[in-house]
């Protein structure tokens, strides 16, 4: 007698939609959506995860009317993509702060195209974009964002999204906090290059004979480094704070 192997419709679909959440969540989340990382990558993670995640989701049945449609498949791209976005705020306002110091300190003179951002990075930012992808995993940090992904099932069921269920106050809130935690983690840093604007303005007005703006660029070149090699101690702590956070962060935009 011949070997068949059946599936049951509902766990087919199932998995369809499974699929088309995480794989929106993967496309949008920090480090995993970046350019760099390979298309075949990011497919055979989002449907090996959702086929790990078919059996815990529906382990109580799916919601009743819930079929594969466009509208469907629409509303569980759009819940995968507020999610990741909401988290990716948290990463991008490090790039944000670190191109504040490169305006700074000159180095957006020097600015090259970063395949991994798809577009234009200087040295600083750059370097902090790099170390928020290393502690990104060396924080767990993408244990997180499927923590936060298994929790989203809760918050919004299988094919049960709808508009109302988005917090767009709360979205603006997690924006708008993205800047502020931007200037607080290079906050040492535009203080002292600041102070060092004040110091070469007055020097100028004392002494103009010296030229003193002709090495004010490698000045403050120099003492952008000193204090980023002061300052980051601090840092660290702040960015393992910042990642913790993104599994509420993804959450909470639509509950």
């Amino acid at each position: 007698m011949p070997y068949t192997l059946t599936l049951p419709i509902g766990a087919v679909e199932a998995f369809v939609l499974i699929a088309t959440r995480v794989l929106a969540v993967l496309a949008t989340s920090p480090v995993l959506g970046m350019k760099n990382v390979p298309v075949q990558a990011k497919l055979g993670l989002g449907l090996f995860t959702a086929l790990i995640l078919v059996p815990v989701i529906t382990k109580d049945g799916l919601p009743a009317g819930v079929d594969v449609s466009w509208t469907a498949l629409a509303g569980e791209a759009l819940v995968g993509a507020l999610s990741g976005f909401a988290a990716t705020l948290a990463y991008t306002a490090v790039s944000f702060g670190a191109s504040l110091i490169d305006i700074q300190a000159g180095f957006s003179m020097g600015a090259l195209y970063d395949a991994t951002l798809g577009a234009q990075g200087a040295v600083l930012e750059r370097f902090y974009s790099a170390i928020a992808a290393l502690l990104f995993f060396q924080t767990d940090a993408h244990h997180l964002v499927i923590q936060a992904l298994v929790q989203l099932f809760t918050v919004v069921p299988l094919g049960t999204f709808s508009l109302t269920k988005i917090n767009p106050e709360l979205l603006a809130q997690i924006a708008a906090s993205s800047f502020v935690v931007a200037l607080e983690l290079v906050f040492p840093l535009m203080v002292a290059l600041l102070l060092a604007d004040i110091a070469l303005g007055v020097l100028s007005r004392v002494a103009p004979q010296f030229g003193i703006f002709q090495i004010g660029l490698q000045v403050k070149v120099a003492l952008a480094l000193g204090a980023l090699a002061l300052t980051m101690p601090l840092l660290l702590p702040r960015l393992h704070a910042l990642f913790g956070g993104m599994i509420g962060v993804s959450v909470a935009v639509l509950k």
